[in-house]
C-alpha cells in the first residue's frame, strides 16, 4: 500500500502544528510504514523526510500571495492532484488537515478534522467558515475515512454534518516537549512571570479574558504576564486598548515569532502557565508546559479537558474573577502546585507520535482497497 501524503506547510512556519505534524508525525508514520509519496509545494519543509520518500510537486493556493492566483492555483490542483497521485501510484491519500481535502477524486482519502472553531466563531473567519459549509462539509461526507484529535471533536463534527459515524475515528495528537535549559539566565527572561501560548490573537484565545483577569491581581503578586501568539491586525486594537485601558503596560509582554529553543526557555522559567482559549479542538501548550513542570491553570472548555485530565487546574469558560481566582491559586498554594506537578508529569506520557501514526496508518489500511 502507497500513501500519499497531500500536504504543503508554508516556507514562513517556524512553529504550530503544521511544523508538528511535518516534522513529528509524519517521520513517526514513516518509521512504520515506509511506503510513503509526499504531494507538497514545499518539500524543503520536511527536512530528511523529502530525501527518503518521492516527492510530486504540487501547485498550493495558500502559497499564492493574491486572491487570483489562489483561486487559479485551487482550480489547477483540483483537476491535475488525482492524477498526479494515480502516476505516483498511491493506494490511499492521507491529508493532515480539512483545507487539503480533494473534493473530486476516485481516490480513497484519511483526512484529519482539528476543529470547527470556523463554523463556531463564522464571525472572525467569514471566508473560511463560507468554504467549510460550501466545500469541506459535503467534501468529508464522501471521504472513506475521517480522524479527529479528540472525542470532542468527533463529537462537534457529527453535529455539524451528515459524515457517517462509523467512519470518524479519534486519533490523538503526540507530542515532543519544548524543554527549556535550566542554566538558562533568569536575567534574560521577565520573571516572575506567567505564560500563554496561544497562535494568535484571534478573539476565542479570549486574551483580553486573561488581561482582566490579570489586572485584578497585579497589585497583590510580584509576576509580570507573558503572552506569546501571532497578531492578527483586525483583533490587535481590542487587545491594545485593554492594555492602556488597563494600564498593563509595564506589567505584560507580547511576543510572536518565537523560535522553539527560546520557546522552551520560557516554558522552562515560568511559575505558573495559564490556557484561558474557550475554544481548541486538542491544545499542545498545556502538555509543554506540563512537561516543563510548570503547573497549569486551564478553561474547562471543549477539548481541553479531554487533553489535560487531572493535571489542570480548571475554571469555567468566561467567568473573569474565577480565572483570577485560579492563577491567585495557581501561584500561592504549594500543596496543588505540587500535585499539579506530579500529574502532569504523568499526563505527558499518554501522548505519543508513535501511537499517532499508528492510528495514521490503521486508518489508511482500512480505507486502501482490497488487492484481487
Amino acid at each position: 500500500m502507497r500513501i500519499g501524503i497531500k500536504f504543503t506547510p508554508t516556507h514562513t512556519t517556524v512553529g504550530g502544528s503544521q511544523m508538528t505534524v511535518a516534522q513529528h508525525l509524519l517521520p513517526a508514520l514513516h518509521t512504520q510504514h515506509a511506503d510513503l509519496v509526499l504531494l507538497t509545494a514545499t518539500p524543503e519543509v520536511f527536512g530528511p523526510l523529502a530525501r527518503q520518500v518521492p516527492v510530486v510537486r504540487v501547485r498550493s493556493p495558500f502559497l499564492q500571495a493574491r486572491l487570483p492566483g489562489k483561486v487559479g492555483a485551487l482550480l489547477l490542483q483540483q483537476l491535475t492532484i488525482g492524477a498526479a497521485a494515480r502516476r505516483a501510484g498511491c493506494d490511499v491519500i492521507y491529508c493532515p488537515y480539512t483545507y487539503e481535502i480533494i473534493p473530486v477524486t476516485r481516490l480513497p482519502q484519511v483526512v484529519v478534522v482539528h476543529d470547527l472553531i470556523a463554523l463556531h466563531y463564522a464571525e472572525q473567519f467569514r471566508v473560511t467558515s463560507a468554504l467549510w459549509r460550501a466545500v469541506y462539509l459535503p467534501a468529508l461526507e464522501r471521504v472513506a475515512a475521517v480522524l479527529t484529535d479528540s472525542a470532542y471533536t468527533r463529537t462537534d463534527l457529527l453535529a455539524h454534518s451528515r459524515v457517517a459515524p462509523e467512519r470518524v475515528s479519534v486519533v490523538g495528537f503526540g507530542f515532543s516537549p519544548s524543554q527549556g535549559d535550566a542554566t538558562w539566565p533568569q536575567s534574560l527572561l521577565p520573571g516572575p512571570y506567567i505564560l500563554y501560548v496561544a497562535s494568535s490573537w484571534y478573539p476565542y484565545k479570549n486574551i483580553v479574558g486573561l488581561l482582566h483577569a490579570f489586572a485584578r491581581l497585579q497589585d497583590k503578586i510580584p509576576h509580570r504576564l507573558v503572552i506569546v501568539g501571532q497578531r492578527v491586525p483586525r483583533f490587535a486594537s481590542e487587545v491594545e486598548q485593554t492594555l492602556a485601558h488597563l494600564r498593563l503596560g509595564q506589567r505584560v509582554t507580547l511576543l510572536s515569532h518565537v523560535p522553539n529553543a527560546e520557546l522552551g526557555r520560557l516554558y522552562h522559567q515560568a511559575a505558573l502557565f495559564v490556557y484561558p482559549s474557550l475554544f481548541e479542538g486538542f491544545g499542545i501548550p498545556p502538555l509543554e508546559a506540563m512537561a516543563n513542570d510548570v503547573p497549569v491553570v486551564a478553561m474547562r472548555a471543549t477539548s481541553i479537558p479531554e487533553v489535560c485530565g487531572e493535571a489542570a487546574l480548571y475554571v469555567p469558560p468566561g467567568d473573569v474573577a474565577a480565572l483570577a481566582e485560579g492563577i491567585w491559586q495557581g501561584l500561592t498554594d504549594d500543596a496543588r502546585r505540587a500535585q499539579l506537578r506530579l500529574a502532569g508529569r504523568a499526563r505527558i506520557l499518554k501522548f505519543t507520535w508513535e501511537a499517532s501514526a499508528a492510528g495514521v496508518l490503521t486508518a489508511c489500511r482500512a480505507a486502501a482497497p482490497r488487492p484481487n
